[in-house]
């Protein structure tokens, strides 16, 4: 579910009124979408040494979620599931990306997205945590809440301290969901949030909604199983989630292209910023560091909004996902 599931991040801009670059320029600047291609919520930057050349993001075939499917991965009760249990994504692979009547939904960007995903998640740029909020013998709730990396941790260099985490609250959703045994059935529809980098410095831009700087999900269900330790939850799906258009129209998203790939080189926001004018001033308010979301999508395929939201369209989205517990929760962020 570095860039999606800082895919976790959000933006301003009208829906109705964005569209990706003209051709001809979208042409010109192509190579440079395709450099930082798109991190929905989690965009990375690349590993190699900063240098003067422009970097172009090669286009790596799709990985997926490590699943255990044994039978003996989820036999048994899961009775020790119990309320204030804490888990936190491991992986979150993207299956499908944008489906729709006349697409599969292996939209060519998904071989860029899911490495990137995973290098956020394994430097704890990008985190989803589940809370274990009520258990009985046919249901679960869950609270799913984002977190971020505390500025000044996890940099990579020698003797520095580990990267730590802090709750971003205000994403806090709720997951109910039918249970038998270790099964986690299809869930009800819920709303959910993306966000990566530091609390200060966000890796996805948005003031246009009602939590900033993430990328809001709807209509997602998920299913999953829990080890009958209550150690994990493995064969985790996200079967579909969808990110609303004016959702990608209105957010951008910070493309470090050498370095670190940290949030801190995406800088401060600076809301005097009037935005990018080859992009129809696009990311306003953020800085010139980021970038539109739905143009860089675009640069890889056209999108085509296969799926609905109350109030639109959107991109549908399909993903794998696994989470170990931990031992207790990450402090808020201050």
């Amino acid at each position: 579910m570095n860039r999606p599931w800082q895919t976790v991040r959000s933006l301003t801009v009208t829906a109705s009124s964005r569209r990706a670059t003209p051709k001809a320029s979208r042409n010109a600047t192509r190579s440079l979408w395709l450099a930082g291609a798109l991190a929905l919520a989690s965009l990375t930057a690349c590993e190699n040494p900063v240098d003067t050349k422009q970097n172009v993001l090669p286009i790596a075939k799709g990985d997926t979620a490590e699943q255990d499917t044994s039978d003996d991965a989820t036999a048994g009760s899961c009775d020790c599931l119990q309320p204030g249990m804490w888990f936190r994504f491991d992986t979150l692979q993207i299956k499908s990306l944008d489906k729709s009547a006349t697409s599969d939904g292996s939209h060519p960007v998904i071989g860029t997205l899911n490495p990137l995903w995973q290098k956020d998640i394994d430097r704890m740029e990008l985190n989803f945590y589940f809370r274990v909020k009520e258990v009985s013998a046919t249901e679960v709730k869950l609270a799913i809440i984002n977190g971020a990396r505390v500025q000044g941790t996890g940099t990579g260099k020698p003797d520095s301290p580990p990267a730590e985490t802090c709750l971003i609250e205000e994403t806090e959703a709720e997951i109910v969901a039918p249970r038998d045994g270790c099964k986690i059935l299809k869930s009800q529809p819920a709303k959910m949030n993306v966000y990566a980098g530091t609390p200060s410095i966000p890796k996805n831009c948005n003031s246009g909604w009602a939590i900033k700087n993430v990328i809001p999900l709807e209509e997602t269900y998920i299913t999953a199983e829990i080890t009958p330790d209550c150690k994990a939850v493995v064969n985790g799906l996200v079967d579909p989630a969808v990110i609303p258009k004016k959702a990608l129209d209105n957010t951008c998203t910070c493309l470090t292209l050498g370095g670190t790939g940290l949030a801190e080189e995406c800088g401060a926001m600076d809301p005097t910023y009037p935005g990018n004018v080859n992009d129809n001033n696009a990311c306003a308010g953020c800085n010139k560091v980021f970038q539109s979301l739905t143009s860089l999508l675009n640069a890889f395929g056209d999108l085509q909004y296969g799926c609905t939201v109350a109030d639109g369209v959107g991109v549908c989205l399909e993903a794998t996902f696994s989470a170990k517990s931990i031992d207790a929760s990450p402090a808020a962020c201050q």
